[in-house]
């Protein structure tokens, strides 16, 4: 296999992917992050339904957990050097990127 081969393999790859994932930082997608965020307003809308229907102490609901919140923040990052590391090997086997 040659370098542009792996090349053309590697830019086809999803952004889902294992590789997607340790560039982006998690392993949401678009759309999944748009359902987060549906799931939540239907959260809201249905507390303030009961609120108005004259449920008595409606609480706010709390928002799902996103990635970037749920174990770690972006400012401690346990592979941080791995990232490091691989950033230097693409780079040096995509000269472009």
């Amino acid at each position: 296999m040659s370098l542009r081969q792996l090349r053309v393999l590697i830019d086809a790859l999803p952004p889902t992917s294992a590789l997607g994932r340790a560039l982006n930082g998690n392993a949401w997608s678009d759309e999944t992050h748009l359902l987060a965020f549906i799931a939540d307003a239907l959260q809201v809308s249905n507390a303030q339904v009961a609120a108005a229907a004259g449920a008595k102490s409606v609480k706010k609901p709390k928002p799902l957990p996103r990635p970037e919140t749920a174990e770690h923040s972006r400012d401690e990052d346990p592979n941080a050097e791995a990232r490091e590391a691989h950033k230097a090997l693409v780079a040096q086997v995509m000269p472009g990127r």
